[in-house]
């Protein structure tokens, strides 16, 4: 059994990824004192990221950019000291993103979801070391902000990812299928019945 009894859960939305860089090479200063001054020293175990914009690409754009995405997303591992998944970009242009501590959660796969989400959710299932059969399936997600129809629609998309993950894990007790747990973000959060406990810390949204 592992000393450390909890894990830490969060959620940031740093607004359009920081903006661009100022020049190339150089990451513009508000994203350099997000990741350095509010969640490095947090040392978050699971981190929901929801506005990668420059840290994500389509896969036609010009090289220069490519580049950019992945010198601005290597960077932000290095400074958390954590792995980095990123989904596909969607309709909207403000991917999401999930960073796990891998001492942590020594087992990760990321599972894809390319079409029906205007922003494709990153989601990937874990494993604790102490449970290393059982899945933790996570999901940062991002709703639009100023269509109350669409989050409603986006709502049941998220349902539908529950729905779909569920098929992935048979129930060994029989009678069906069921996931370990969910932590959607920011919809809903479950958690598996394990001997840790999983509190949800958050940071003020930005």
């Amino acid at each position: 059994m592992s000393t450390q009894d909890r894990v830490r859960l969060m959620l940031w939305n740093l607004e359009r990824d920081g903006g661009p860089e100022p020049r190339p090479g150089v990451l513009p200063e508000r994203w350099r004192q997000g990741y350095e001054e509010v969640l490095k020293p947090q040392r978050p175990d699971w981190l929901a990221m929801l506005e990668l914009k420059y840290s994500q690409t389509r896969p036609d754009v010009a090289p220069a950019e490519k580049h950019a995405a992945e010198r601005r997303f290597t960077a932000a591992q290095q400074i958390l000291g954590m792995r980095g998944f990123r989904a596909a970009v969607g309709q909207r242009t403000n991917p999401t993103g999930v960073f796990i501590r891998e001492a942590v959660f020594p087992s990760a796969r990321q599972r894809h979801h390319p079409v029906g989400h205007s922003a494709p959710p990153t989601h990937v299932e874990l494993r604790l070391a102490e449970a290393p059969d059982v899945p933790v399936i996570t999901a940062s997600f991002h709703s639009a902000f100023c269509n109350p129809a669409q989050r409603r629609s986006e709502a049941m998309d998220l349902t539908e990812l529950v729905d779909k993950v569920k098929a992935h894990h048979p129930n060994p007790a029989g009678g069906g299928t069921r996931p370990a747990g969910c932590s959607a973000t920011p919809t809903s959060t479950r958690y598996p019945s394990a001997s840790r406990s999983l509190p949800s810390t958050g940071l003020p949204r930005r």
